[in-house]
């Protein structure tokens, strides 16, 4: 499924998630990107990536969904390239991106 079907990564829902499950459930998921034209100057997509990836609790700061914002999960993109000013933001926060 993920070979065929490249923008789902592999997840896993940790047991007690739901009411009954004492496992593990081995999923699918699909990641949230920020689309944004090629021409968007660097130094706005570098604040927007900034300002979303930068906060301490996605879920209270964003929004309740937002709970898997982070900037760790970049590694799951197999799709999409970055934009320059995204690039710039995972290079000072360590992050490794997949390779293009």
């Amino acid at each position: 499924m993920l070979a065929r079907f490249p923008q789902l990564s592999a997840a896993t829902i940790p047991p007690g998630s739901y009411k009954g499950q004492t496992a593990e459930i081995r999923s699918v998921s699909a990641w949230n990107f920020v689309v944004a034209n090629k021409d968007l100057p660097v130094e706005t997509a570098y604040a927007i990536t900034k300002a979303v990836l930068s906060a301490a609790d996605p879920k209270s700061e964003i929004y309740p969904t937002a709970a898997g914002t982070l900037a760790g999960n970049a590694s799951m993109n197999r799709i999409l390239p970055f934009h320059p000013g995204a690039i710039r933001f995972y290079a000072e926060a360590g992050i490794k991106l997949p390779s293009p």
